[in-house]
C-alpha cells in the first residue's frame, strides 16, 4: 500500500502540472504468447514475427522525454529474452519511476529472475508484476486455455512474495478480468487470495473484441455488488486514516465512473489518450489508445512517437475519437485522465465520506 501511495502522488503531480506531456506509455514488447485466453482482444495479431528490436527501442527512447509509468505488455512480456535490457533502457534514459508488467504467470523462473534483477539494479523504481487470475482452478484453466495454469500462477505469486521480502520496491498486483459468467468465481478468488502478500487485486471489466464472442460484460447490478466487495478489501489494507481516505476515495470515484460507463454515460473528464498516455505495439504501430486504430508506424516516422501524436492531435479526428468513447472502462486511460484534472483532489475526499 505504501508503494501504491508513492506511485499515485508522483503520477498525479506530474500529470497535473504537465497535462499535455506524455507520462504513461503502454509498450507491447512482443506479440508472442504461450496461452490462448478467451478474453484477449489482441488475439488476431499474436505470434507474428515482426517485433521491434532493442536497437529500435533505443531510437524510440531517444525521442521521448522523461515520463513516469512504463507498462510492458504483450503477448507474454516475459517471453522477450531482452526484457531486462528494454526496462533498463527506459529507466536510465527516460527516468521511468514505475514499471508495470502484466503476465499470465506461466514462466515462473523467468519472472522471478527478471523481477529480482530489476528490483536490485533499480531500487528507486517500483517494479510492479501483475499475474492474471480470473477465477478458481478449473474456471481459470479453461478461460486461459492452458491445463495447470492456475497452479503455475500461484507458484509464481509465492515466488514473487519471496522477492518482495528482499526488495521494498517490488509490488504484486493480481489482475482479474470481470465478465458476466465469472462474478461468483471472483468472489471465491478474492477470499482465497486474502492469505497472500499482495498489494491488491485489480478488477477490470472485459473490453475490446475478445477471442470468445460469447463473453459479455457484467450487469450493472453485478458490477456494483463486486465494487462493494473490492472497496472493503482495499480498505482493510490501509495503514492509517489518511491512506484509507486516499485509497478508498479514489477507488470509489473510479468505480462510480466505471458503473456510469457501463450504462453508456461519458466520463466527467476529457480523455487523456494521445496526450499524457499512448500505446506502442510490437510491430511499431502507435495509437492513442488500445481500443482505437493505429495512428502511424514508428518505423515509417523515424521512431518519433511525439511527432505521430502531434500530427494526430492536429486533426479533427482526435476530437471525434474522444466523443466516441462512451462505455469505456479502461483503467490506464481513466487514471491518466483523472490525474490531469485538478477537481480530482476534491472528488477523492468527497467519495470517501459519501455514504
Amino acid at each position: 500500500m505504501v508503494l501504491e501511495m508513492q506511485k499515485y502522488f508522483k503520477y498525479f503531480q506530474k500529470n497535473l502540472f504537465n497535462p499535455g506531456r506524455l507520462n504513461y506509455l503502454i509498450l507491447y514488447v512482443t506479440s508472442q504468447c504461450n496461452s490462448s485466453c478467451r478474453t484477449c482482444f489482441l488475439h488476431e495479431s499474436l505470434n507474428a514475427d515482426n517485433d521491434l528490436s532493442l536497437a529500435e527501442y533505443q531510437r524510440i527512447s531517444e525521442k521521448l522525454g522523461n515520463f513516469s509509468v512504463l507498462l510492458l505488455s504483450g503477448g507474454e512480456p516475459f517471453l522477450r529474452k531482452d526484457l531486462r535490457e528494454i526496462c533498463a533502457l527506459f529507466i536510465q534514459r527516460n527516468h521511468v519511476d514505475t514499471l508495470s508488467i502484466p503476465t499470465n504467470g506461466l514462466l515462473t523462473d523467468e519472472i522471478v529472475k527478471v523481477t529480482d534483477a530489476l528490483a536490485a539494479n533499480f531500487p528507486r523504481t517500483v517494479v510492479s508484476v501483475n499475474p492474471s487470475l480470473d477465477g478458481m482452478r478449473e474456471y481459470h484453466d479453461r478461460l486461459r486455455g492452458v491445463a495447470g495454469c492456475f497452479d503455475r500462477v500461484i507458484e509464481t505469486i509465492r515466488a514473487l512474495e519471496r522477492i518482495k521480502e528482499k526488495h521494498r520496491n517490488v509490488q504484486i498486483i493480481v489482475n482479474s478480468v470481470v465478465q458476466s459468467d465469472n462474478i461468483e468465481e471472483l468472489r471465491r478468488l478474492c477470499d482465497y487470495l486474502k492469505s497472500f502478500n499482495l498489494d491488491y487485486q485489480a478488477f477490470e471489466p472485459l473490453r475490446g473484441d475478445c477471442r470468445d464472442e460469447n463473453l459479455k460484460l457484467p450487469s450493472d447490478r453485478d458490477m456494483k455488488d463486486l465494487h462493494q466487495m473490492i472497496a472493503a478489501a482495499r480498505k482493510c489494507r490501509a495503514r492509517n486514516v489518511f491512506e484509507k481516505m486516499v485509497v478508498t476515495g479514489s477507488l470509489r470515484y473510479i468505480q462510480k465512473i466505471k458503473e456510469d460507463a457501463l450504462i453508456g454515460k461519458n466520463w466527467p473528464v476529457a480523455c487523456a489518450a494521445g496526450k499524457s498516455i499512448a500505446v506502442i505495439y510490437p510491430d511499431g504501430g502507435a495509437a492513442l489508445c488500445e481500443l482505437r486504430p493505429v495512428a502511424g508506424n514508428l518505423r515509417e516516422h523515424d521512431y518519433d512517437l511525439p511527432a505521430i501524436l502531434l500530427q494526430v492531435s492536429g486533426q479533427s479526428g482526435l476530437r471525434e475519437q474522444q466523443t466516441m468513447c462512451s462505455g469505456c472502462t479502461h483503467i490506464c486511460f481513466l487514471n491518466a485522465s483523472l490525474a490531469r484534472d485538478w477537481k480530482t483532489m476534491f472528488k477523492i475526499p468527497f467519495y470517501y465520506f459519501k455514504k
